[in-house]
């Protein structure tokens, strides 16, 4: 009976085999246009293509979609966002939650409210803030238990904050020991759901992404290119185009998300590598992203 019911426009014949959304090319020919894991699409919610922004939340935040070679995540806009029209990098814009000036604002450092024991799939933050639903979904959390194991684990949903702790659940059971009362434990939040512009006074946020669309209005959610071919704004078109000096191949931000050549000072965030054969003094932006 389910099978009926999701495939409803089949069963009465309206689909022809094999045409479902998702196996539709640009060219309307059946293929695997894309494909969305992990995450998935909200219950109820209609698509939403990759040069769309919507105030409605669509997909759950960090959905990865690939479709014709590039990839992309799930976001939400922290800020308006005005450069992406201008084919520049956007940011994370999450703070470190020990911060000292943004102690437990974009994530949380602190204590479990209760113990952790090995198999559970959950932990319970001592944290008043009432968190909304799922405000830490899709991002991290570690257990300082001991310098020999810092395991990792992604957290696939949390509760709503009841003004004493907020409940996270992990993607697989505890297995580190147990995490007393007393150890601290480190939440991040996922580096998409809060992206920011990064002008040049932004010298400390890292770059996740590409927008697709020309502006994303604050607080609306939209998706970002994190890998794939692309074409981005060089800092300048002589030497700061990557392949203008002919052997120079990596491509670096610079801080206001545009691309250059690598300054060999360590400053900036290596972000992928030129595609386009170039000749000296005449380069080329047409790059492929690799951010994850």
């Amino acid at each position: 009976m389910r099978k009926n019911i999701l495939y409803a426009d089949r069963v009465k014949g309206d689909l022809e085999l094999g045409l479902e959304p998702s196996r539709l090319g640009g060219d309307g020919e059946k293929a695997w246009a894309r494909a969305d894991f992990p995450g998935k699409r909200m219950p109820g919610m209609a698509d939403q293509h990759i040069y769309e922004s919507s105030v409605t939340q669509k997909f759950e935040i960090g959905t990865k979609r690939e479709e014709y070679g590039r990839t992309f995540r799930y976001g939400q806009a922290g800020e308006a966002l005005t450069l992406a029209g201008h084919a520049r990098l956007v940011g994370n814009g999450n703070f470190v939650p020990d911060a000292t000036s943004y102690p437990d604002v974009d994530g949380f450092y602190g204590k479990p409210y209760a113990q952790v024991e090995v198999d559970d799939l959950y932990i319970d933050l001592d944290i008043a803030t009432a968190y909304p639903a799922n405000y830490f979904q899709g991002g991290y959390i570690i257990a300082f238990t001991a310098a020999v194991d810092y395991s990792l684990h992604y957290i696939v949903k949390s509760d709503l904050g009841n003004g004493t702790y907020c409940r996270i659940y992990l993607d697989h059971p505890w297995t580190s020991g147990v995490v007393a009362v007393t150890i601290d434990v480190e939440v991040s939040r996922s580096p998409y759901s809060s992206i920011c512009d990064c002008h040049s006074i932004n010298w400390f946020k890292s770059f996740v992404g590409l927008g697709q669309c020309a502006a994303v209005l604050n607080e609306y959610y939209f998706w970002l290119q994190t890998k794939g071919p692309c074409w981005l704004t060089p800092y300048n078109w002589t030497t700061g185009v990557p392949g203008y000096t002919t052997r120079v191949r990596e491509v670096y931000a610079w801080s206001d998300g545009e691309i250059t050549v690598d300054p060999n000072d360590g400053t900036l965030q290596r972000i992928g590598y030129l595609l386009s054969a170039t000749e000296a003094g005449f380069g080329s932006v047409f790059i492929m992203l690799q951010l994850e």
